[in-house]
């Protein structure tokens, strides 16, 4: 596995356990996640983001239908929700899109590691 690529995988994953998850469950806030703190961002968005392992699974980050854009229409329904009880709705979908994306990212690590070997 290119050692960039696993560096930026194992950053992409441990940002999304710490700046998602943990400001979910601890500041109760759907924090934003964009291409400015994303470590694959900063790999891949010089080539139009084309050789992106998110990509290569259909999951470009700002196309709707992806994980990330699924988190990211919480974040805004978080924001603009009037009562608590539609914040705490958003606040449990943006958690559990912030999982999948873990996990797809965990998946992504495991397979350029397999592919290496």
């Amino acid at each position: 596995m290119d050692m960039a690529l696993q560096r930026a995988l194992v950053s992409s994953i441990r940002h999304w356990e710490r700046d998602a998850l943990m400001a979910i469950a601890v500041k109760r806030v759907v924090p934003l996640m964009d291409s400015d703190s994303c470590a694959l961002c900063s790999l891949f968005i010089e080539q139009s983001c084309l050789q992106c392992p998110l990509v290569e699974i259909g999951q470009r980050c700002p196309c709707y239908g992806s994980v990330w854009c699924s988190y990211n229409i919480q974040r805004h329904k978080f924001n603009d929700a009037k009562t608590p009880d539609k914040k705490e709705k958003a606040l449990k979908k943006a958690e559990v899109a912030a999982r999948r994306m873990i996990k797809m990212l965990k998946e992504l690590f495991e397979k350029a590691k397999t592919e290496a070997a």
